[in-house]
């Protein structure tokens, strides 16, 4: 009575989502308990049970968590798009990092701790809701920054590079190259699936960031020469 009492008062305590992951959890572990004559349908419920159950005490997501030692291979992922906004501008607007989440689909608020580093909380392709800390490794005004994750369940690092477009002064080229790194294996394979199409995500949020941008009120907000 005392571990049901305990295991409902942290319930109460999650986020709906969470919350909805510890249910589900259980449930999958009890499958797995009472499925009979089925040992790879046993494993595979527990495994799950257990992954989701520990997502909800945490809010990480094990099996993307790297350990020391661990294989790990990276995954690429890069895209670009000219937008109709000066380069100073277009830098600008993403060098202010909690402008993000209204062009990027997963992220759902940043929060910016000092000069280069912040809080993100993302959404995965899976629903579970994971946050880390980002760091700026290298900031050329108007040309590029580069970061990198600092905590994340996915360690991963990218730039975005802005460049002028010939003869046309008032458009840029937004080009964004990131790494994930993955555990081999298993791991790796069930990462991705959190994960899922970054490559896509990638380019509808380029397609945003390029209808923000111009946008006629921003457009209107931004400096003459910009």
């Amino acid at each position: 009575m005392a571990i049901a009492s305990e295991f409902s008062d942290r319930i109460a305590e999650m986020s709906q989502t969470r919350a909805g992951c510890a249910v589900g959890g259980a449930a999958l572990i009890a499958l797995g308990l009472l499925t009979r004559g089925k040992p790879m349908m046993r494993g595979v419920s527990s495994l799950a049970g257990a992954g989701l159950l520990y997502h909800a005490w945490t809010g990480r997501i094990p099996f993307a968590e790297s350990v020391a030692g661990a294989a790990l291979e990276p995954m690429l992922v890069s895209d670009s798009v000219q937008v109709g906004a000066g380069r100073d501008s277009t830098y600008r607007f993403w060098r202010n990092v909690q402008n993000l989440p209204s062009i990027m689909k997963r992220v759902e608020r940043v929060e910016q701790l000092d000069q280069r580093r912040s809080r993100w909380t993302v959404r995965t392709a899976q629903g579970q809701v994971v946050s880390w800390v980002s760091e700026i490794t290298d900031d050329d005004p108007g040309k590029a920054i580069y970061w990198r994750s600092v905590d994340s369940p996915v360690r991963h690092e990218g730039v975005v590079r802005f460049e002028d477009v010939p003869n046309d002064a008032l458009a840029t080229k937004v080009t964004v190259e990131m790494r994930y790194m993955l555990p081999a294996g298993l791991r790796g394979e069930m990462a991705r699936q959190a994960l899922g199409d970054p490559q896509r995500d990638l380019h509808e949020d380029l397609q945003r960031l390029k209808q923000t941008l111009e946008h006629e009120d921003f457009l209107m907000a931004a400096p003459p020469g910009a």
